[in-house]
């Protein structure tokens, strides 16, 4: 089977055929597609899209660590393409789909710094964008919770040593109290921030 032929087996009037069904034969001819290279434009232009469309069915389908290694690979091919100029590459609509999605990606692995990073990027070439700016209200929300539970697994863990020692160390009684206040300011400062970040995104939603 050439690239061409498998093209056209995976597309339907240049749409993708059944996620499943396009994964399953995507995979079954990965060794023909990984030789692919610049000596034949089409071909490589072909085997690109297949690589852009499977990353995406592999995010979308929550393979989310295969995701990001085939959302790399088609990033790199589009990268390399040399009909693409660099500089003007998110003037492509699939390098910005397969970035999005490599994004949303790290997002749902809780991969957040990663993910806020690409989501910088994002909304540094589409500052309108409001979806781009409510994932980034999102990644705040999750940090002011991870924070949140923190403090509240610090003060657990106060309570339960100042049952344990109080008797037998009287100062530790002292320091668990002031333990105790900063964590309880901490979370409750989180919490305060998440709630924020929370009624920025429902007005964007709103919108």
């Amino acid at each position: 089977m050439t690239i061409k032929e498998l093209h056209d087996n995976l597309y339907d009037q240049n749409k993708p055929v059944n996620p499943t069904l396009f994964m399953d034969i995507y995979e079954a001819n990965l060794d023909l597609i990984s030789q692919v290279d610049l000596t034949n434009l089409d071909d490589y232009a072909s085997a690109m899209r297949m690589t852009c469309d499977y990353a995406i069915f592999l995010e979308n389908s929550g393979y989310f660590l295969k995701g990001i290694l085939y959302l790399e690979d088609a990033i790199e091919m589009m990268e390399k393409y040399p009909p693409y100029q660099k500089d003007q590459l998110f003037d492509i609509d699939y390098y910005e789909l397969v970035v999005f999605h490599k994004a949303l990606a790290f997002y749902n692995l809780q991969n957040y710094k990663d993910a806020k990073l690409i989501f910088k990027r994002l909304i540094k070439a589409f500052p309108d964008n409001a979806t781009y700016q409510s994932w980034m209200l999102r990644i705040k929300v999750k940090k002011y919770e991870n924070w949140m539970w923190i403090g509240l697994g610090v003060m657990l863990a106060t309570l339960i040593l100042r049952a344990f020692l109080k008797d037998n160390y009287p100062l530790f009684d002292q320091l668990a109290y002031w333990i105790l206040i900063l964590a309880f300011i901490s979370t409750a400062i989180c919490g305060i921030g998440k709630r924020i970040e929370m009624n920025k995104l429902k007005r964007m939603n709103a919108l």
